[in-house]
């Protein structure tokens, strides 16, 4: 009774659609040449990588759904407020690779003498402040129409590949076909492999 329960739940198995979209994927990312002060600076690069899972299957990769996110070497995922400090996320990736992010973080000592601010977006740039009593130094790049935009998907050895539904149903067949053969009685089995 227990074996054929066991098969008839293999075969379920077997027949469920396979959510390819929820593997964890990975991307690239990168923005060339932004507008300084100065003017502008073809040289600027802000680039990183992201992973995510789709996991309400509405073909975009939001912020609740990141697993990593690293921006010109800073993981903003990893941060956290504190009484003197400040970060934040905010993360959409929709069909096509049209990314929006925007990461920050600003802090500084008890007294508010020593501090420092920065942060990523894809739709404004990066900016950097640090102060302390002898000054301030900082800078500002932004993101514009001649920015070059780059999003590309990145292969991603580490994962496990998600079986096709035709390798569920090989795999279904073949407990099937265990649990029938446990069912042969002994004498017969050793006829048939005589």
């Amino acid at each position: 009774m227990i074996k054929q329960i066991f098969a008839t739940l293999s075969l379920l198995l077997a027949l469920l659609p396979a959510h390819a979209d929820n593997t964890l994927k990975a991307w690239q990312f990168s923005y060339t040449g932004g507008l300084r002060d100065e003017g502008w600076d073809p040289n600027w690069i802000m680039h990183g990588t992201f992973s995510g899972r789709d996991l309400n299957d509405n073909g975009q990769i939001e912020r609740s759904e990141l697993q990593t996110f690293v921006v010109d070497g800073w993981n903003p995922l990893a941060c956290t407020p504190t009484e003197y400090s400040e970060c934040g996320v905010t993360f959409l990736l929709k069909p096509g690779g049209n990314l929006r992010f925007s990461a920050y973080y600003s802090g500084s000592d008890p007294e508010g003498w020593i501090g420092s601010s920065y942060g990523y977006s894809s739709y404004g740039g990066e900016h950097y402040y640090h102060f302390t009593p002898a000054g301030t130094e900082g800078f500002t790049v932004g993101v514009t129409f001649n920015t070059l935009v780059s999003v590309t998907p990145l292969p991603n050895p580490l994962l496990a590949p998600v079986p096709e539904p035709q390798t569920w149903s090989m795999l279904a067949a073949g407990l099937l076909a265990l649990l029938i053969w446990g069912q042969v009685p002994n004498g017969t089995r050793a006829r048939l492999c005589s």
